[in-house]
């Protein structure tokens, strides 16, 4: 969503627990004169303002973001103060993508692009930055509880170990799980024991243990 449709309204759904705690927000840019080129119809303030909010109403919630490196006119300055204003709000990880053209958009009419050097670096900044961040807020989570989703043992897998997905939007490997299959497309408790770092992706998962209860079968 847009820091425009995030209305008080839609915040205060979130206090039903139906609703998962994972945001994904469609910013681009947290320079102004950068968005006003896109055509987007809030500022820097907006952007600021819709991720503390989120931060504020739904406490711990994932916050997903969209960036374009490289947005033709952006230049170096705008381009730090996007990353400045991005290393002081609250947020949890990045989707960077470097701007590429596309002929009949108005941005293909923008003349002044950006050499496509300089907008892999950019990109790789805001990885790095996103990397920092999303292990940072792993970290945190040591030894928490979390409610996950158990998925197939099929696509993409975590060292081939059952795996789901928490409510906020967390992969978690779960051991020492017996008869995983009976558990497929139900929520189970787990408690966070580690954030294992996977050499395949920019983002590692957790790992944890199944707490066994009532709720959990």
């Amino acid at each position: 969503i847009e820091p425009t449709e995030l209305s008080d309204r839609l915040l205060e759904m979130y206090s039903d627990r139906i609703l998962c705690p994972h945001f994904h927000m469609s910013i681009q840019s947290a320079n102004t004169d950068v968005l006003s080129k896109m055509k987007r119809s809030y500022g820097q303030a907006g952007v600021i303002s819709s991720l503390e909010k989120i931060a504020d109403r739904v406490p711990g919630a994932f916050i997903g973001m969209d960036l374009i490196a490289g947005f033709p006119t952006e230049t170096i300055e705008q381009f730090e103060d996007s990353y400045k204003v991005l290393t002081q709000t609250p947020w949890t990880r990045i989707h960077v993508f470097p701007y590429s053209k596309r002929n009949g958009t108005k941005a293909a009419s923008l003349n002044e692009s950006v050499p496509q050097s300089q907008k892999m670096d950019r990109a790789q900044k805001l990885r790095e930055l996103s990397l920092h961040r999303y292990q940072s807020e792993a970290m945190k989570q040591i030894e928490s509880k979390k409610q996950v989703l158990v998925l197939k043992k099929i696509g993409r897998r975590i060292n081939e170990r059952p795996h789901g997905l928490s409510r906020d939007y967390w992969p978690v490997e779960i051991q020492e799980f017996d008869h995983p299959d009976k558990f497929i497309g139900k929520e189970i408790e787990i408690q966070i024991k580690e954030y294992v770092h996977n050499p395949q992706r920019m983002e590692g998962h957790f790992s944890g243990e199944r707490i066994n209860d009532k709720n959990n079968f």
